[in-house]
């Protein structure tokens, strides 16, 4: 319901960007297909045009062209954004969502020898993770990733810092390479070791 959709929103969450070459189409197609318009294109200066919206789970995320052009890709150093992941009740229907929104396909890879995972790919090229709620608790949303050097030591330090662990390293996610935690806001976001990023 209503109120239901207006108190997700509210709770703080980090706000992952696609990149659009028409921003006002992809407002269109995201509509067309469910999902729900929070901010409709507008100018900002310097930036671009930026829309934000869900998708039709209620994942928020923002629509940008920027005046610009995006940024060259390049290895993510430490304490840089590293990755978007999709958190989602429903793979098949998000999968088909994002390839009509951004262009992507959706392809089954094995990360870590045997763990599936679908990538969002876009000429091969990666480019957002997708995976399915771990339990229904859980709403869907984008998860950011930072780079980190060290993801136990981190975690930490969350609590001290006014934070909390969801996902400890000692867990065993990812062989101990990453953490999920809530900054003091309770935003959710992703800590990760990576030796080789793209």
């Amino acid at each position: 319901d209503t109120s239901a959709r207006r108190s997700k929103l509210n709770e703080s969450q980090w706000v992952s960007v696609l990149s659009t070459p028409d921003v006002e189409a992809a407002v269109g197609t995201t509509r067309d297909a469910g999902g729900t318009v929070h901010v409709r294109p507008t100018d900002l200066p310097g930036r671009g045009r930026l829309a934000v919206v869900s998708d039709p789970e209620g994942a928020l995320l923002a629509l940008l062209r920027t005046t610009t052009g995006d940024p060259p890709a390049r290895r993510a150093g430490i304490g840089d954004w590293l990755w978007t992941e999709l958190w989602t009740a429903d793979p098949t229907s998000a999968g088909a969502f994002y390839a009509g929104l951004a262009g992507y396909d959706v392809e089954r890879r094995t990360i870590l020898e045997d763990i599936a995972y679908d990538v969002f790919t876009i000429a091969g090229d990666p480019r957002a993770g997708m995976i399915p709620l771990p339990d229904d608790s859980i709403r869907p949303h984008w998860l950011p990733y930072v780079r980190v050097e060290d993801a136990a030591a981190l975690a930490a330090e969350v609590e001290a810092l006014g934070g909390r662990v969801l996902l400890d390293p000692s867990k065993g996610a990812r062989r101990g390479s990453v953490a999920i935690v809530l900054d003091p806001t309770g935003a959710p976001l992703a800590l990760q070791e990576w030796e080789n990023p793209s």
